[in-house]
This record gives structure tokens, C-alpha cells and sequence, in this order.
């Protein structure tokens, strides 16, 4: 049996929203935290004072301070030599199921990272201007992937060889959301992406699409039963955007009955499968 444990990596700018859904979430479970704020001085809760860096990159909205950011706190958790998966989250976001469904779903796929990624033939008019068109002088152009959100979880063994080459941060200094595009960019040249990447985000985010929505920032949501019931139907263990505090309690029973019903809903749909067919059948994902 793998043992796993996670590590949320979090960027926020001077507080943690759900930090009382976070520590429930965690409890019990091999689980720690590694936390950059931009201003670490205004931080008031003493337990997020000591999951957070002594230190500032004071990163901006769109700014590559953030890849910075995002890779000192994984590298604080790659201290602890037990550390296995790594978690990118931000004030915004909540875990949406339970912690030890999330860590027996890592067990099922070993040495396996996960983003929703696409590379340069397939993305758009705006990220071949503000993307690709800025990298492939420095790149090789298979090579440039965005990842869509860009808070992914990746296992250690690329968490190390991304560490391990952290000389190309500032060639992403002018590049739009460069988070995005460092990561998975990366896993590419260290030749992780794509056999030993699942091309899929384990944390929900949906942006605008209308014709004059600002698509630069993803959908605030509110909480509620249908939306959790049907993410976590789709695979997903986060979510974002929720800037809203939400009460502990609420969450706690609503992630725990959606992942119930789904549960109810594997075992009835197992019941009804023809025993000749069964062989034939995929493995099933772990409940969510």
C-alpha cells in the first residue's frame, strides 16, 4: 500500500478565507501546509503564521512573482522527504470532497501529476500573442503547454525536476497568467508531458465565456449541494473561485452526503451490470 502525503502549497495575499474548512478537511490525515503571503506582516491567525514563509516575493495579479512564489512553498514541502503529492491552491479555493478519498484516488495512479493542459497547436489567437509568440524565441515550441486552471497537483519526482531548474523563471516575466504556462512548459523540457501526466485538473475553475465577459478571472460561486454533487461527479477534489467565508458545518455536510449519493449511485450501477460482462469492464475510479 503507497503511502501518501499531501502537501497544499498556497499562495494569498494576508489571509487563508477557509482556513477552518482547510483544518477540517486535513484532520487525521496525512496532510501539511506551506503558505506565501504578500504581506505575511498582516497575517493574524497564529496557526496560518506558522504554515507561512518568513519572507515576500510580493507578487502582483498576472505576475510571474508568482511562479516564484508557488515554487518556494514547494520547495519547503519537499524538505520532508515523506512529502509525495504536492497541491497548489489560493485563498480562493476549498477542497470538496473528503481528504482520504482525495489520497486513496493519488494511490490509484502512482508517479502520476495532473493538470488539464494543451500545447501550442491548440490553443488561441491570444495565447499565440501573449504566450507562445514570447517563449519560442527561448523554447522550442513543442515544448510550451498552459495549464487551465493553473493550480495542479503534481507528484514529487516532478515536483523535484521542476525545482531543479528554476534558472527560466524570469524568462516568463512578460508572459500573460505565466503560472499557467511555467508548469506544465517545465514537465515538458524535463520530458514528464505528456506520458506521465493525466491531462486532468482534479481542481474545478470555469471562466466567463460571453461575448463581453472579462475572461480574465475565473467564476466566483456560491456554495451549494448541486454544484459540489455534480464536480464531484466529474472527478473533481477542488474547486475556486469562493470568496465568501463558508460556514464549517455546511460544508462538511454537504461534501459528505454528495459523496455518498455518488457512492450509492457506483454500487447501484455495479448491481445492475450483467455478471458475463463484468471482464470486460474498466476499472472503475475510486469514489469521490
Amino acid at each position: 500500500r503507497m503511502k501518501v502525503k499531501v502537501a497544499i502549497c498556497a499562495t494569498i495575499i494576508d489571509e487563508l478565507t477557509h482556513e477552518s474548512i482547510w483544518k477540517n478537511w486535513a484532520r487525521d490525515n496525512e496532510v501539511e501546509f506551506f503558505v506565501h503571503a504578500k504581506y505575511p506582516e498582516r497575517i493574524r491567525s497564529s496557526w496560518l503564521k506558522s504554515k507561512t514563509l518568513p519572507f515576500s516575493h510580493k507578487p502582483n495579479w498576472n505576475d510571474f512573482r508568482v511562479i516564484k512564489a508557488m515554487l518556494d512553498t514547494m520547495k519547503e514541502a519537499l524538505s520532508d522527504r515523506s512529502t509525495t503529492h504536492i497541491v497548489f491552491v489560493t485563498e480562493s479555493c476549498i477542497p470538496i470532497t473528503k481528504a482520504e478519498n482525495f489520497i486513496e484516488y493519488l494511490r490509484s495512479y502512482p508517479d502520476k501529476s495532473f493538470m488539464k493542459y494543451h500545447d501550442s497547436s491548440t490553443g488561441t489567437r491570444f495565447d499565440e500573442l501573449e504566450i507562445w509568440s514570447k517563449l519560442s524565441k527561448k523554447f522550442p515550441l513543442p515544448s510550451l503547454h498552459k495549464a487551465l486552471p493553473g493550480w495542479i497537483t503534481i507528484c514529487r519526482t516532478h515536483a523535484e525536476q521542476i525545482s531543479a531548474h528554476d534558472e527560466f523563471v524570469e524568462s516568463f516575466e512578460h508572459v500573460w497568467a505565466p503560472e499557467e504556462v511555467y508548469f506544465p512548459t517545465l514537465m515538458a523540457l524535463t520530458g514528464a508531458l505528456p506520458d506521465c501526466v493525466e491531462n486532468n485538473s482534479l481542481t474545478f475553475a470555469e471562466w466567463p465565456s460571453g461575448r463581453l465577459d472579462n475572461k480574465a478571472h475565473p467564476i466566483t460561486f456560491q456554495f451549494n449541494r448541486r454544484i459540489i454533487e455534480e464536480w464531484q461527479g466529474r472527478g473533481h477534489f477542488f474547486a475556486r473561485k469562493f470568496v465568501e467565508v463558508i460556514n464549517v458545518d455546511y460544508w462538511n455536510d454537504i461534501v459528505n452526503e454528495c459523496a455518498a449519493g455518488i457512492k450509492r449511485q457506483l454500487v447501484c450501477n455495479n448491481g445492475n451490470d450483467d455478471d458475463d460482462e463484468q471482464p470486460q469492464q474498466k476499472k472503475r475510479k475510486p469514489s469521490r
